[in-house]
């Protein structure tokens, strides 16, 4: 029975993603005649977000009030359905690794579709990233990353890396935040296993174990204030505290 829900959902993941990627394609055109189709662009993200989370069996909680546009937003990162909880909930693009761009149809889907991607081992292109923030903070759009670079385990937040706050740092943009737990249905499919993504975890395998379970939560909670600060380090040091404090809160 595991299996069959778990391939059953893939199977409706794969058919489901390039359905609601053609809802973007009209909008081409806006963009194409230098007009703006980001409340478009919103709207297919978010529709995407809120399918795929129902084929998984994800229920997303939402604690706190969500950030309005244009904003910059961050969060932990414990799994690649962090993508799906934050997409369902605020309007925004997300920066994504750059291997995620070579992800058969899924990377040339985000790519069109206007996701960031970076090389996080370039100094360089951390730059150019920083670049694309500033051109994409407009009135109906929002930037979303995960300053710890890569998946945890769940038991604590890893240091966030400062060189993505270059930008708000140096122009005192105030940046919000956000904590994503996980809370599993089973109490024999600990989250730490099933949900959580990490370490040397191959995806497919952990994607059919995932797709298997009968259903699971994320609480996404939602800071009560903006952090101002003129120095990235600082920032992401203040950034991390107020995230893991509010992550440990919910935890626990």
């Amino acid at each position: 029975m595991q299996y069959l829900r778990a391939y059953t959902r893939l199977l409706l993941l794969v058919i489901s993603t390039p359905l609601i990627f053609l809802l973007f394609l009209p909008s081409l055109a806006l963009k194409i005649l230098g007009l703006n189709n980001d409340l478009w662009r919103n709207s297919v993200l978010t529709i995407w977000g809120k399918v795929s989370s129902a084929i998984i069996g994800l229920k997303v909680n939402v604690n706190g009030t969500k950030p309005d546009t244009p904003f910059i937003l961050v969060s932990n990162h414990l799994s690649y359905t962090d993508v799906f909880v934050l997409l369902s909930t605020v309007n925004g693009i997300l920066v994504a690794k750059n291997e995620v761009r070579s992800w058969p149809f899924i990377g040339w889907m985000m790519d069109v579709i206007g996701i960031i991607f970076i090389d996080r081992s370039s100094i360089s292109d951390v730059k150019r990233v920083n670049e694309q923030i500033e051109r994409n903070l407009r009135p109906n759009q929002g930037i979303i990353f995960f300053p710890e670079a890569t998946t945890s385990d769940g038991e604590s937040i890893l240091p966030f890396k400062a060189g993505l706050l270059a930008y708000p740092s140096a122009h005192r943009y105030p940046v919000d935040f956000a904590s994503i737990h996980y809370k599993s249905a089973d109490p024999n499919k600990p989250e730490k296993e099933f949900i959580h993504w990490w370490g040397d975890m191959t995806f497919f395998t952990h994607l059919i174990q995932l797709l298997g379970m009968q259903k699971f939560q994320a609480t996404v909670t939602f800071g009560e204030s903006q952090v101002i600060e003129s120095d990235r380090k600082k920032l992401a040091s203040e950034l991390h505290t107020r995230v893991r404090d509010q992550y440990l809160e919910v935890k626990d």
